[in-house]
Parts: structure tokens; sequence; C-alpha cells
């Protein structure tokens, strides 16, 4: 089974599974009707992968990216470009993180479809977008010092308040909810939802057994395991 990773790679950022070289916002072809893309992100693994399925007289996208000004340019170019000339038809987010829902809200306004996502990760970025006042902070630092952070830790803490909402465009008030075991027909295939926890509370992978491809979000990562929370 070929898995296609949304996750970041770490050997060398610049290289996808196959070995090749491939450039921020530019589309290749991992497997018939499937495109893996890759955006930026401002953190220490540099990049996001995300996904572009043939649906029909349009497409699918998995996952955003972070919501930053050089991520919805590089969206942009490429529905002036490669995706140009036929629509988004809907928006599927395998979790909650930012690098992966960050720009959903602005996607699904844009073209005005509906973002397709787990309850729970819904739930968890609508609660974490609108945390935002000095509460947030005081269960932050509770939790913290519980966990042993000493002064120079906590006063981070303080700094850092709460980063969601600054990285994404916002949150969709309605979505299309999928669970485990649903089948998304996506242009003709059948794509089944496969939902795992630990690195989110309900994230969604996406199987497809015609191609014996799996989109395995941030469950599965080729060279790291993923980050497992404790919130």
């Amino acid at each position: 089974m070929k898995i296609v990773n949304q996750g970041q790679f770490v050997a060398d950022p610049l290289l996808n599974v196959a070995g090749d070289i491939i450039d921020t916002g530019v589309l290749k072809e991992v497997a018939p009707g499937i495109h893996w893309l890759r955006m930026p992100l401002p953190f220490q693994l540099n990049h996001i992968n995300l996904w572009v399925l043939e649906d029909g007289d349009g497409w699918t996208l998995v996952d955003t990216g972070i919501n930053r000004d050089e991520t919805r340019a590089a969206w942009e170019d490429l529905f002036k470009g490669a995706l140009s000339g036929h629509p988004v038809k809907r928006i599927i987010v395998t979790h909650f993180h930012p690098d992966h829902m960050g720009l959903a809200g602005w996607l699904t306004e844009k073209f005005g479809v509906e973002m397709w996502t787990t309850e729970k990760e819904w739930d968890t970025a609508s609660n974490l977008y609108k945390d935002t006042g000095p509460d947030h902070v005081e269960r932050a630092r509770a939790f913290y010092h519980a966990a042993g952070f000493d002064d120079e830790l906590m006063e981070e803490v303080e700094k850092r308040q709460n980063p969601y909402p600054r990285r994404v465009s916002l949150i969709p008030d309605s979505y299309q909810k999928i669970v485990d075991g649903d089948v998304i027909n996506i242009g003709g295939r059948d794509w089944r939802v496969i939902v795992g926890t630990g690195h989110s509370p309900e994230h969604a992978c996406l199987y497809c057994a015609g191609p014996h491809v799996l989109i395995s979000g941030d469950q599965v990562l080729p060279k790291i395991t993923p980050n497992v929370s404790v919130f």
C-alpha cells in the first residue's frame, strides 16, 4: 500500500517519499487522479503536504495549510494555473491543527462549499478559536505549573497566549460531518474514512482501495512518530 502523508518530512524538507525535489505550491501526481503539493510553514518542520483529488468536473481538496499570506498566495496561483477551469467542490480536513484546518474557512467562503470533517475536530477547533480571554492563560498556567514548568518556562506561557486564532482564518459555522467507516465517492472512486486518535481527538484518514492509497494526515508519518499531546 502506498501511504501519502500530510505531515512534514524531516530528513530533507524538499524531498517527497519518492525522493523527488518539489517546489512550494506545485502539483505532482502521485497516483492517477491524486495530486500532492507542498505549502510552507513558519516552524522548524517547515512545510505541510496537502492533497488535490480529481472529482469529476472539479476538485476535492484535502487539508488547507496554515493561515498566512504566502499560503493564500500559493493557492491563488494554483487557482489561476493548474487548478483553473474546474471548481473546488469540497474541502476535507483531517484534523483541527492549523497547518491542516488553517485556511478551511477562507476556502469554503471563496468557493461556496462545505468543510467535511469529524465532529470532535470541528468542535475542538471552534472552541479553541473562541478561547482568547484571560481565562485561557490562567488555565494554561495551572496546567503547565502542575506539569513542572519553572519560572522561565512559565513566562513563555504568558507570552504565548492562545496562538490558534492567529493561525486559522476562521472556523466555518457549519460543516459536513464524517465518521469512521463512511465512504466518500470522489471522482468515481470510493474513499473510506478511517478515524484515529492520539494526535488529535478524531483524526480522519482516507483510504482508497482502487489505487491502494492511504492519505494518512498526521496519524502516520514517514520518519518520525506523530506528536501525541496531553491537554
